[in-house]
């Protein structure tokens, strides 16, 4: 499947399950929005696709705090 360019939100990026979905997503033409607890490890995902030429942002978010 292309996304050609679709942005996707992923939470829990930073590692594990996240991050290889990131990674596929990336490869597979999404723009990322990456979000996760772990700042500095979700920052350092999206240089790193950056790096690679794929189009991500990361964003530190605890998507259980509403006011976040």
């Amino acid at each position: 499947m292309e996304f050609n360019q679709q942005v996707i939100l992923i939470t829990g990026a930073a590692q594990g399950i996240g991050a290889a979905i990131a990674e596929n997503m990336a490869r597979q033409g999404a723009r990322l929005a990456l979000c996760d607890v772990q700042g500095e490890a979700v920052a350092s995902l999206a240089a790193r696709l950056r790096a690679q030429g794929h189009d991500a942002c990361s964003h530190l978010l605890d998507v259980r705090d509403s006011a976040a």
